[in-house]
């Protein structure tokens, strides 16, 4: 009796021990995912603001990928088109950042993205459109993925329009009669100078 307890207590402890090691991968699983994408980012999208990003959903499963391995050449009638099919562990997140547009404009951006934790490399939703998972995560998201001018750019922008078209033209129009106010009063007292009544 004693060997079961002894046998069982060590059977959950084992237990534990791999349950604390799955759930500990899994946290730094997700830590590690925003370090990628934040590095993606910085060289796929030219505008991308630097650590701008929020990851606020995620996804982790073992899907299939269907990645794209050679083009179609469209001038040759043949389909040389080659795809490879594999297995691999596949993060999604949803995500928001920044676009820096004229070092001024900012506009937020959200999108979905799709990474192949074992090759990698960063994914198109194509790719991973076969798994369930993955397509009901983008149809959660799919209506909001948009890039929108953010309110203290409109601001800029708009004082900018109203300096250029408004304040500018009325400005030059006041110098201008200002200033040929003067031309005129000195022109007609000079010529009432040089005219000599008899």
């Amino acid at each position: 009796m004693k060997n079961i307890k002894t046998l069982l207590i060590f059977c959950l402890c084992l237990c534990f021990i791999v349950w604390a090691d799955k759930k500990a991968n899994a946290a730094g699983e997700a830590e590690y995912f925003p370090q990628k994408l934040e590095e993606y980012l910085r060289k796929a999208e030219f505008y991308y603001h630097k650590n701008s990003l929020k990851v606020m959903d995620t996804l982790e499963l073992d899907g299939v990928v269907d990645k794209i391995v050679q083009v179609d050449d469209p001038a040759t009638p043949e389909n040389e088109e080659k795809t490879e099919t594999y297995n691999a562990k596949i993060m999604v997140g949803y995500g928001e950042f920044r676009e820096q547009r004229d070092t001024i404009f900012f506009f937020g951006k959200k999108d979905v993205f799709f990474y192949d934790v074992d090759n990698d490399i960063f994914l198109t939703f194509g790719e991973v459109a076969g798994n369930e998972e993955v397509s009901s995560f983008f149809d959660q998201y799919k209506d909001d993925l948009k890039s929108k001018l953010l309110t203290s750019s409109l601001v800029k922008m708009l004082l900018l329009l109203f300096v250029t078209v408004i304040l500018w033209p009325l400005f030059i129009i006041l110098y201008w009669r200002r200033s040929n106010s003067k031309d005129s009063t000195a022109l007609f007292l000079e010529g009432s100078k040089k005219v000599h009544f008899k």
